[in-house]
């Protein structure tokens, strides 16, 4: 996929209640309605990255309160969650899936994450694509990806971990989330039904392709 903001327009023109803004390494120029913030080309997977870039502009940014992270060209707000969020609640994506899915466990080679699998195969895998809360709760929800990845990394380095490495950060983020214990809310009032193109829309604040 080449770098075109038009791919976040539907993003852009649909939130409400608060500033939209992109995080981006690539794109010169935002979608109208949206703030873009240049981030450097960091040596490290794709969707790790982010998570490194989102900690560090919510840490320059005292100010907010509440805050989505979603991702860009297959995500929707469609109705306004701000009055709705709690503080101390963590709001994210799911899949109408389990843990025990194939995908998961053939993309996901090492340790952590396969022992994370066999532990958790029969709940329901929770998608990266949409994080909400305070900000102080999304900061450490960040960092907590962030640590994960540079733990496996280290123990890469020194030969402790021989497996390839994960396509992306799914398991990390379902890690992490099972850290906020029962502080987590995701369902049909958080999004509609993952790849459904809007089953649940009457009920849901985000849109999920």
């Amino acid at each position: 996929m080449q770098p075109d903001p038009a791919e976040l327009t539907t993003w852009a023109k649909s939130i409400r209640g608060a500033d939209a803004v992109v995080l981006a390494d690539q794109l010169t120029s935002a979608p109208d309605g949206a703030q873009l913030v240049t981030v450097p080309d960091v040596a490290m997977n794709v969707y790790f990255r982010r998570w490194l870039h989102i900690w560090q502009h919510l840490r320059d940014h005292p100010e907010y309160r509440f805050v989505w992270c979603t991702d860009g060209t297959d995500v929707e707000m469609l109705c306004a969650p701000w009055d709705e969020m709690e503080p101390g609640k963590v709001y994210v994506g799911s899949e109408p899936k389990t843990y025990a899915d194939t995908w998961a466990k053939q993309n996901h080679p090492e340790r952590i994450y396969q022992e994370f699998i066999e532990q958790h195969r029969n709940d329901v895998m929770l998608n990266a694509g949409l994080l909400g809360g305070t900000r102080a709760d999304v900061m450490a929800f960040a960092h907590g990806i962030i640590r994960l990845y540079y733990r496996i990394e280290s123990y890469r380095f020194w030969k402790k971990e021989q497996a390839g490495a994960a396509v992306g950060d799914m398991l990390a983020f379902g890690i992490v989330a099972k850290s906020f214990g029962d502080r987590i809310v995701t369902g049909p009032r958080i999004h509609t039904v993952f790849k459904s193109d809007g089953v649940g829309k009457e009920y849901a604040f985000w849109k999920h392709k």
